[in-house]
């Protein structure tokens, strides 16, 4: 049943399968590009090669453990198992390989001080652990670790406390330490050089190549200056990555991707897109260039004579980072707690592939149903389109134009669409009857705009209670870091409450409870309100109002194991790997209907389970 739809599997056996549940839209058309995939119960944020190719080594936010995995089918084939704290606050580790891949090597924190701890893949074991003190006030955000060609000496770079180490791996002593302090602009880029390790800082119009000697007592000395392009007038903002063996060097500054060929002097790529985040990667020979989308793309390039040529798109499922293989031949994608694996001639493009700025995160995937169960309305989040489903035919039925970026939406008893945009809310009514196919409605046929009163700047979330009475927002603070929640009067625009401060992260979790009473919750805090007065709780049990394990109004549930249950509790259907996302606003339960957020178009999957 979930076989995509161009399959061989679906074409020999559809005809044969009774299944639970029928597919009622999203169906993807083909098998993916990606040779293996693997997940994780929480965020990748670490993933490193092995120098031979052969291994992959990851941990995710929060782990206690590091996985070893086969580069090919991404198979686990060793946890380890760090005496080490590897996560502390914003401070991440960091992996590396010895130069022979027999060696393991993480960085994090040991007794609450910062330390080495490496493992010989070959037997399990722990081959030592290296701890020190600096006299350096560190915060060790952003390290960088790089051994030196003969695997005898560890060097260590701190971009934002611009602090250099020297360790010896044998005797675990620290060699040296030096502070950069006052350079412009240092990169993160490091790595092994004969008897030193390099790595660069960037100017406006120059970048340097400094080199410091594993074995001197010399400090940081320049190796090389090198011109950057001309019409760079600011780094401000500038994200920066720069390959040594070609010396290309690689940017990113106010939208705009660049390779910058600095032996040359002359540009290899110049890409203008308001879509690119800051995460870029090369192939160690120079011939493929990576960069990714805010709404988690992936695009790479290839090198042509004529510089690089757009060489192809992996599908993707909001990942946001990439990595290559030392020989070019892979490369992995991860973001989220997912991560797959791509040959990197395994796929291409059309030249006439567009750059898309519009979101495509899981959690940015709105979702309700009319009354009467035929009709299904879905949106993303931060775009403007509102798109209605038949969901007898699983056909695209009408297309909204918000005209405003839509942040939340609800399906009333009178078949009116609410939208909620950047300060207002705008309703349509739908048609009744038979829908006319692809059908298409502006905003000067929204029948009615109230527009919200109050300190509403830079909406981040938004939901509308079950009888559209209320809108509840989360905005952007112009002061600090911190959102902060707003409650309207639906009917008039009228704030009846306003400057609750709400946790960024927890706030992308909160909702008005199903059962229609009017409770607002985040985390485990909530909100009642009556007659247009709203009192606070600060103590909510979310599971009692519709937390872990979802369930819809007949009865099936999903329980915390992925399994969709029905009311007798027998196991219907198990679900994929790519729908297991621990938040609750990413599954929209509606009688018999089950809706995911999946791939990219009809950007959902709305299953229809059977009695």
């Amino acid at each position: 049943m979930l076989a995509p739809k161009k399959s061989i599997v679906r074409e020999l056996y559809e005809s044969h399968a009774r299944p639970f549940a029928r597919v009622v839209c999203g169906l993807l058309p083909s098998w993916g590009q990606h040779t293996a995939t693997t997940t994780r119960p929480s965020v990748i944020r670490v993933v490193t090669w092995s120098p031979c190719n052969k291994f992959i080594a990851i941990t995710f936010y929060g782990a206690k453990t590091i996985d070893v995995l086969d580069s090919v089918t991404l198979q686990k084939l060793q946890t380890l198992n760090p005496q080490q704290e590897l996560w502390r606050g914003h401070a991440r580790p960091a992996l590396i390989f010895s130069p022979d891949s027999r060696i393991l090597t993480s960085l994090g924190y040991l007794d609450g001080k910062r330390s080495f701890e490496s493992w010989d893949l070959q037997t399990g074991d722990e081959a030592g652990i290296i701890r020190w003190e600096s006299s350096y006030s560190m915060k060790w955000e952003d390290p960088s670790i790089t051994y030196s060609a003969n695997g005898k000496m560890i060097g260590v770079r701190c971009r934002s406390d611009n602090v250099i180490l020297i360790f010896d791996i044998a005797s675990g002593a620290q060699m040296h330490s030096y502070s950069t302090a006052g350079s412009i602009l240092p990169t993160n880029d490091i790595w092994a050089h004969e008897e030193s390790f390099r790595f660069t800082t960037l100017g406006r119009k120059t970048i340097t190549i400094w080199e410091v000697g594993f074995t001197s007592d010399a400090g940081p000395t320049r190796v090389e200056i090198l011109p950057t392009p001309e019409n760079i007038h600011s780094t401000s903002g500038m994200v920066t990555k720069f390959l040594p063996a070609p010396c290309r060097l690689a940017l990113n500054l106010e939208d705009e991707v660049m390779v910058w060929d600095v032996q040359n002097s002359k540009y290899l790529l110049r890409c203008n897109s308001t879509s690119f985040s800051s995460h870029m990667s090369f192939s160690s020979n120079g011939r493929l260039f990576a960069c990714s989308t805010k709404g988690s793309e992936i695009y790479v390039w290839k090198e042509s004579p004529t510089g690089y040529t757009l060489h192809g798109v992996p599908e993707h499922e909001s990942y946001s980072m990439t990595l290559f293989s030392p020989n070019g031949e892979w490369i992995v994608a991860f973001g989220g707690s997912a991560m797959r694996l791509w040959r990197t001639n395994g796929f291409t493009t059309p030249p006439s592939r567009r750059f898309s700025g519009s979101p495509r995160y899981i959690t940015d995937f709105l979702l309700d149903f009319s009354p009467d169960g035929m009709l299904a309305v879905v949106a993303r989040r931060r775009d403007n389109r509102v798109t209605t489903i038949d969901l007898s035919s699983g056909v695209p039925r009408l297309t909204i134009d918000a005209g405003t970026k839509v942040y939340g939406l609800r399906v009333n008893g009178n078949n009116t669409i609410t939208v909620i945009g950047d300060r207002e809310v705008v309703t349509w009514d739908l048609p009744t009857g038979n829908l006319i196919p692809d059908a298409k409605a502006t905003r000067e046929d929204s029948t009615r705009t109230i527009h919200l009163r109050g300190s509403i700047y830079g909406v981040t979330r938004a939901s509308i209670s079950p009888s559209s009475s209320y809108v509840a927002t989360t905005t952007a603070s112009l002061s600090s870091q911190k959102t902060h929640l707003c409650i309207h009067d639906a009917s008039t625009g009228e704030q009846i409450f306003g400057g609750e401060p709400v946790d960024v992260a927890v706030g992308h979790n909160y909702f008005f409870a199903p059962e229609g009473c009017n409770l607002l919750i985040y985390g485990r805090k909530g909100f009642s309100i009556s007659d247009g007065r709203v009192e606070r709780w600060d103590e909510v049990d979310v599971e009692a109002v519709g937390g872990y394990p979802w369930k819809s109004s007949r009865g099936y549930q999903i329980t915390n194991d992925w399994w969709i249950l029905d009311p007798e509790g027998k196991r219907l259907l198990m679900l994929p790997a790519a729908w297991q996302f621990p938040w609750e606003d990413g599954r929209v339960w509606k009688e018999q209907f089950l809706a995911l957020p999946y791939g990219e178009l009809p950007e959902a999957v709305i299953l229809e389970l059977n009695q």
